[in-house]
């Protein structure tokens, strides 16, 4: 287990407005937008059919995202362990890097439901809401991986139990020592007497050897 350490930050939550999204051109048109904005690099999305993990490239003015799907769909895979981003489908997505990260969703079970959005920013303008923080990691499914063809994913298997996602990093390495890891940051309430968690946030996905 890592050791937390406290540090110091400076860290806004704000809400964000949603464009349209009836579409998966709409959809993703609007990650990619966030992406840019925030300057997030990972997709994380649940849906009702499953769990897209997704990845973007980005260069001056433009952010282009590629899911795991899309990857699968490439390398002309028989078998598909992710699900299409699709919004009738969609649950939630995270898209996360350094310096935030931005989650959409909507209420489940309810037809029509309304999106909304928020980002949680470091080093944001303005009086900061948290100023105290630590990164932990957490441990993600995944004792086997393969390569999804030369597109930087990989399958991540967990031994007999068949569950398998599609990560969106190169993974050399991996067995029951050598495992991917979610980084989230954990922010203190401020101005409280207790140390209290208020609110937290994914940064980035990392690969490595546990002690």
């Amino acid at each position: 287990m890592s050791k937390r350490a406290l540090k110091n930050c400076t860290t806004n939550v704000q809400s964000i407005s949603v464009a349209m999204l009836d579409t998966t051109k709409q959809l993703k048109a609007w990650l990619e937008e966030q992406a840019l904005r925030f300057g997030c690099t990972t997709l994380l999305a649940h849906a009702e059919d499953g769990v897209t993990w997704g990845r973007f490239e980005t260069t001056p003015g433009n952010a282009t995202l590629m899911t795991g799907y899309e990857a699968e769909a490439s390398e002309k895979s028989p078998v598909f362990f992710s699900a299409a981003l699709n919004p009738v489908t969609l649950w939630q997505a995270r898209l996360f890097g350094g310096n935030a990260e931005v989650l959409l969703w909507r209420e489940q079970g309810i037809p029509d439901a309304t999106w909304h959005a928020r980002v949680i920013c470091d080093e944001a303008a303005g009086e900061a809401q948290f100023v105290q923080c630590f990164d932990e990691d957490q441990l993600l499914l995944g004792s086997e991986g393969a390569p999804v063809g030369a597109t930087g994913f990989t399958r991540m298997r967990e031994g007999s139990a068949e569950l398998v996602h599609v990560l969106p990093i190169a993974v050399q390495k991996a067995d029951r020592q050598h495992r991917a890891h979610l980084v989230v940051r954990q922010y203190l309430a401020k101005g409280e007497t207790l140390a209290r968690v208020a609110a937290a946030r994914v940064v980035s996905v990392t690969f490595k050897g546990d002690n």
